[in-house]
């Protein structure tokens, strides 16, 4: 070995990276576990605990304090919202948000920033199709009408996102006849527009999403009919409007389970992948030149394993979402091994990333993926 002149220069090796927040997990004992990757392993660890007496109800991640860390959010039958802050020490503060009617028959809560200030809000519409917002202080919710919906119309697959590309969140839902409604926020979050925006052929779609099909920056939506055609509605960069496409066809028998949305190749477009009954993951990646879907088999879990809380997240800071899954023995328990599947260019590889262990008799009632 060659010796080198002493420079004086000391060399330290660098710090592991610093766990980042995957998704929140409420179990039956009224504990909030916050999942975590620092690039090599998940870990489970406690955030918050609230009264396991309390039926919660719309549970949902949110940046509500614009600090860049996810924070939990529900409300009491009562109509009361309450939140665990994410403190940034591995702990968290609980506070009170906002009140809400008890008796108002909440439907189709969304989260989103409908406002543009970097603080997220939450909104839901009520029995009488009134749309309230409660729009985020940092601390506090602050309630105020966003607008009307009929309410002798059956709405269906309500979803957020910005779909006229001002940064402000949306709201679009559809009726029974097909056509897609969308709620455009006002400037500043004021009194939204219900606008058409484009028709579907009536009917049932499933695993009905939000995405950006074409990286233009605006929202569109993709559903899948029952003989495993997926619809693209696109939104039009001269109006407020949706134009509606078959971009790629799916076997109708295969059961999907699990279908997600996002992108999985670093492109800047919306890509889909999902599950069959016999344990094959399909992708269906957007296309530039032609603006449909090419499908193909990306991996491949076991089907007589029971895979619950499937997520996506950037477990390994490689800038492009994998695939988790916890892997259980039966379906009634959550205790299990996390799974984790990272696209490569023509398919995933997959690795147990850690372990999910609960008390006995505790289990899991709600899953909810942190907000990026």
């Amino acid at each position: 070995m060659r010796a080198t002149k002493d420079t004086g220069v000391q060399l330290v090796a660098a710090p592991p990276p610093a766990p980042h927040s995957i998704a929140f997990l409420l179990a039956s004992d009224g504990q909030w576990l916050r999942l975590t990757s620092n690039g090599e392993v998940m870990d489970s660890s406690p955030f918050a605990t609230w009264s396991r007496q309390v039926d919660w109800q719309f549970p949902c991640t949110a940046d509500l304090n614009g600090d860049g860390r996810p924070d939990v959010a529900a409300m009491t039958p009562g109509g009361v919202w309450w939140a665990a802050f994410d403190a940034g020490n591995g702990s968290s503060r609980t506070a009170r948000l906002t009140q809400w009617s008890g008796t108002a028959g909440w439907a189709d809560v969304v989260t989103g920033d409908f406002n543009a200030d970097g603080l997220d809000d939450i909104a839901g519409r009520t029995a009488g199709g009134a749309w309230w917002l409660a729009a985020s202080t940092g601390e506090r919710l602050t309630n105020r009408l966003l607008t009307h919906w009929r309410a002798d119309i059956a709405w269906h697959d309500v979803r957020a996102g910005d779909f006229n590309g001002d940064g402000q969140t949306d709201i679009a839902g559809r009726t029974d006849s097909g056509m897609w409604w969308g709620a455009i926020t006002g400037p500043a979050g004021g009194p939204a527009v219900n606008t058409a925006m484009g028709r579907w052929t009536p009917g049932t779609y499933l695993d009905v999403g939000v995405g950006d099909q074409n990286g233009d920056g605006r929202a569109d939506l993709f559903g899948r009919t029952l003989d495993g055609t997926w619809i693209a509605a696109v939104a039009n960069a001269s109006s407020v409007g949706l134009t509606s496409t078959p971009v790629a066809r799916w076997n109708a028998a295969a059961g999907w389970l699990d279908v997600r949305f996002a992108d999985f190749n670093g492109d800047g477009r919306t890509d889909i992948v999902g599950r069959s009954l016999s344990g094959q993951w399909w992708a269906a990646y957007a296309t530039e030149a032609t603006g449909t879907f090419a499908s193909r088999a990306v991996g491949y879990w076991t089907p007589t394993v029971d895979w619950k809380h499937v997520l996506l997240a950037d477990v390994t800071g490689e800038g492009t979402p994998d695939l988790i899954g916890l892997a259980t023995a039966e379906p009634t328990a959550d205790n299990g091994s996390w799974w984790v599947s990272r696209f490569g260019e023509r398919s995933f590889e997959s690795a147990v990333w850690g372990s999910l262990r609960l008390p006995l008799g505790v289990s899991i009632r709600a899953t909810l993926p942190t907000v990026s």
